[in-house]
């Protein structure tokens, strides 16, 4: 939780010492965890300071926090590179088949890649294509040493309904990742698919706020091989560009439908979470 307080403080702190200045809107994260399809202009440099946590399994206290930073270079008119490392704080406690876990410390290392196929300003539908190689050290759900290794696969969409005033995106992601406990120095292999939709619309200059809806299937095999549960998201978006250079966006998703093979039971909460929150800022230099 010190992650999301954390990111929440950094962008008030930026919001009230850049104040009101208003610019042209990119809408990578104008839409929650769907992505809009806009990587910049070639030369463009940006640092992102991004805090996402997930909360809730259906017994017992869980919460686990992912801080990072992430440096993002256009170097071609339709190509971005993106290096980042994240850090990860895991609270476990009496939740069934978990042991028992409270530990913060770096986890992860990746590098993303984003090509921009058509730009939504010049065409009725902007269309980007990412591919996000990983490494990991900390395992997302229980928060014990692995090594892992995974790699997501991103097609977004989006469409501009009304000028400069209400966007819509699609997303669809394919993130197999392969990991070996560091405990037995087994082997175990698993997929997600999700589909994601959301809109937003500009309430005053500089300010959006939407909602997302996102449905995920997860699967124990790397190509989608066996299925082990599913999970229908839901919530709003807030999006706001405090200056020329700094933007801050966040987002809260409940999962309202869901079923798990390992429960027969409401959602999920075997393979997600009930609730996912992400705060982000942005500051281009």
């Amino acid at each position: 939780m010190w992650g999301v307080r954390w990111g929440l403080a950094g962008s008030l702190a930026l919001a009230a010492w850049c104040g009101p200045a208003y610019a042209e809107i990119d809408d990578e994260h104008l839409f929650g965890f769907t992505e809009g399809t806009d990587i910049g202009r070639k030369g463009d440099k940006e640092i992102e300071l991004e805090a996402h946590g997930r909360f809730g399994k259906r017994w017992g206290s869980y919460s686990a926090v992912a801080p990072g930073v992430e440096g993002k270079f256009t170097i071609l008119d339709d190509m971005r590179v993106s290096p980042a490392i994240g850090m990860a704080h895991h609270h476990v406690g009496g939740v069934p088949g978990l042991n028992d876990h409270n530990e913060t410390g770096v986890d992860s290392f990746s590098f993303e890649t984003k090509v921009r196929v058509i730009d939504r300003t010049r065409n009725p539908i902007g269309v980007t294509l990412g591919f996000t190689p990983s490494w990991a050290r900390v395992d997302g759900t229980t928060g014990e040493r692995v090594t892992s290794y995974g790699a997501e696969f991103l097609v977004s969409v989006d469409r501009e309904i009304i000028a400069d005033r209400l966007l819509t995106a699609f997303n669809l992601v394919y993130d197999p990742a392969a990991t070996r406990s560091l405990v037995d120095r087994t082997w175990s292999h698993n997929s997600s698919l999700g589909i994601s939709g959301a809109i937003a619309g500009r309430v005053i200059d500089g300010i959006f706020v939407g909602a997302e809806m996102r449905y995920v299937r997860a699967y124990d095999g790397l190509g989608l091989d066996r299925f082990s549960g599913h999970a229908l998201f839901v919530g709003p978006t807030f999006y706001a560009k405090l200056s020329d250079a700094v933007w801050m966006a966040a987002v809260w998703n409940v999962q309202v439908a869901g079923r798990s093979n390992a429960e027969q039971a409401t959602y999920d909460l075997a393979n997600f979470e009930r609730h996912e929150v992400a705060m982000r800022v942005g500051i281009a230099f």
